[in-house]
């Protein structure tokens, strides 16, 4: 999914900051470039991948490399899997409580009871 543009402004002054601390020519087309080849990945990723290549890098990271600092780190991957947590939290919430067999038991016998009646209705026609 492509980025918003207030996400590819983000990228832009993040890559720039990048590229000054290393001492790399950082062009608009440059930019333009590293951005459609990493947007299809999650802001969110390729900002730890900036991260990193910070960090650890003594050259200024191709896009792939950016994207895979990113998008293999464990940070990402903790945030994935909270991120996941959440949503299933939400969706059991959402859902509420699970039902008592007794529970399920007489919904099915409550279903059961309107197909017999449709049918019923049906065979009237």
């Amino acid at each position: 999914m492509p980025w918003t543009d207030d996400e590819r402004d983000q990228f832009y002054k993040r890559l720039t900051v990048l590229a000054e601390m290393m001492g790399e020519p950082m062009s608009p087309t440059r930019l333009t470039a590293y951005a459609e080849a990493l947007e299809k990945h999650p802001l969110e990723a390729i900002v730890i991948g900036l991260d990193i290549a910070a960090d650890e890098c003594r050259w200024f990271p191709k896009p792939v490399d950016i994207r895979d600092f990113g998008v293999q780190s464990s940070r990402w991957r903790r945030q994935q899997e909270r991120s996941w947590d959440e949503r299933q939290e939400r969706q059991q919430k959402a859902l509420g409580p699970p039902l008592s067999p007794e529970q399920m038991q007489a919904n099915i016998d409550k279903l059961k009871a309107v197909v017999k009646g449709l049918a019923a209705k049906r065979r009237m026609r």
